[in-house]
């Protein structure tokens, strides 16, 4: 068994370290960063949010003047917060699981039929990768952002419990585990919500009233492509993923691994098998309902 697998949260070139620092690129995040580090850089990524915000409220106020529908404070602030904290956070996020699939490169050959993906499930459960590590870090802290974007802007409670469980399921994955998977979970996944976040917009209920009516043509071409990347991302690759996550939880919870002992991680890993398993049997509703949601909707702009 190698050092990797035996240390269970460390790479070959992994170590934790001892000092507070922010942690922003791909080479400060080679070692396991301390929780002292982890808060400060969450601040810190938190502060640009807010900071991306309030420019966009400035600019998008100075440009009030461009169309009818940026002369509404409230449509400018929504738009601050969808089009531009929303969009910027998961557009990373998305961009730095992309870039980094070759971690899911057993996966990936798996999927294409070139092998079968291997059996031995300690790399995949326990190593510690610095790339996934800094997904989960943004991704938890743009969580903390919308989870308060949420309640100030009265979404609604399921709004919250989502926030919620995303939240624990991404803070939770930084140091119980899983890193393998975050890649693309919190990673990979994220394109088609990025695409939803520029969609959101053009609803009057969450988004910015009249946009849709402003823009019918653009609002229709974006939700092609949010359709197209949600049956990508959450309908095909989604449940593949699962599969072989919720194999290889089972696998460690029969096994004499020394890092199962944990009783956090123990709780951790139940805890993503259950929701994991929920949450594909809910792409496949999603999908039905988007179906009949949109077909009386497309068939209405086609027909004018």
């Amino acid at each position: 068994m190698s050092k990797a697998t035996q240390n269970g949260t460390s790479s070959k070139k992994c170590g934790v370290e001892r000092t507070t620092r922010l942690h922003l690129t791909a080479e400060s995040f080679e070692h396991q960063p301390t929780v002292s580090s982890l808060v400060l850089t969450g601040c810190f990524l938190i502060a640009v949010l807010v900071a991306i915000e309030q420019l966009a409220r400035y600019v998008l106020g100075f440009a009030q003047n461009l169309h009818p529908i940026l002369e509404s404070e409230i449509n400018r602030q929504v738009l601050a917060r969808h089009a531009f904290v929303d969009c910027s956070s998961l557009f990373v996020i998305a961009f730095l699981g992309v870039r980094n699939r070759h971690i899911l490169s057993e996966l990936r050959d798996g999927f294409l039929g070139r092998k079968e993906v291997p059996k031995p499930f300690e790399n995949r459960c326990f190593m510690f990768h610095g790339e996934a590590f800094r997904i989960l870090t943004i991704f938890s802290v743009y969580q903390v952002k919308n989870l308060y974007d949420t309640v100030i802007w009265n979404d609604g409670p399921e709004y919250v419990v989502h926030h919620v469980l995303a939240l624990a399921t991404s803070a939770g994955g930084l140091y119980q585990g899983l890193h393998f998977y975050g890649v693309f979970f919190m990673g990979i996944s994220e394109v088609s919500t990025c695409v939803l976040c520029v969609l959101a917009n053009f609803d009057d209920d969450h988004g910015v009233k009249g946009l849709g009516d402003a823009f019918p043509i653009t609002k229709v071409v974006i939700a092609g492509v949010f359709v197209f990347s949600f049956i990508i991302c959450r309908v095909v690759m989604w449940p593949y993923c699962a599969y072989y996550c919720t194999r290889d939880i089972t696998a460690a919870f029969a096994s004499d691994a020394e890092q199962m002992k944990s009783t956090g991680r123990r709780i951790y890993f139940r805890f993503i098998y259950v929701s994991l398993s929920l949450l594909t049997l809910i792409q496949g509703v999603f999908l039905v309902q988007m179906y009949i949601m949109g077909k009386p909707l497309l068939e209405e702009l086609l027909n004018k």
